[in-house]
């Protein structure tokens, strides 16, 4: 089924953001048009924003996967209003259970230079073989801890 991509104004308002000079702004987080991210199985998709501390309670934080030099460098990206992907979650249809996520880094540095009250994140359902779901229409799970 074709899904007609959706505009990058339009994807900034389902996260509640408002675009200035072409930047999508969501909740003090400078999102980027990550089309590559937003047009990728858009049926199988949910537009939400979390708080940075929600979306890391999340994911594993196992010690030494933060990279001190990458942190610092996204601090300052935020700080200048550098445009940065939106974070995603890979979700179980059917638990809710989160089974893969990008942007553990992007969600610690909004915690650390806290402009950021929310977050923008790609929820992405898949079912029990790890394939992407169609959720159009459809009442879904939060996502949960593993």
């Amino acid at each position: 089924m074709y899904i007609k991509p959706k505009s990058y104004e339009e994807i900034c308002r389902e996260f509640g953001g408002e675009i200035k000079n072409n930047v999508c702004w969501v909740n003090g987080y400078p999102m980027d048009n990550a089309r590559y991210l937003f047009n990728y199985k858009p049926q199988s998709q949910r537009h939400v924003t979390m708080r940075p501390e929600e979306f890391l309670s999340l994911v594993p934080m196992s010690p030494g996967v933060i990279d001190k030099r990458v942190l610092e460098e996204l601090k300052r990206k935020i700080k200048e209003g550098v445009p940065l992907d939106p974070l995603f979650l890979d979700v179980d249809v059917e638990t809710g259970e989160v089974k893969n996520h990008e942007g553990r880094h992007r969600a610690l540095a909004c915690d650390e230079v806290a402009t950021c009250e929310k977050v923008p994140v790609i929820l992405y359902y898949r079912n029990e073989e790890y394939r992407y779901v169609d959720i159009t229409g459809k009442k879904v799970l939060q996502p949960i801890k593993r």
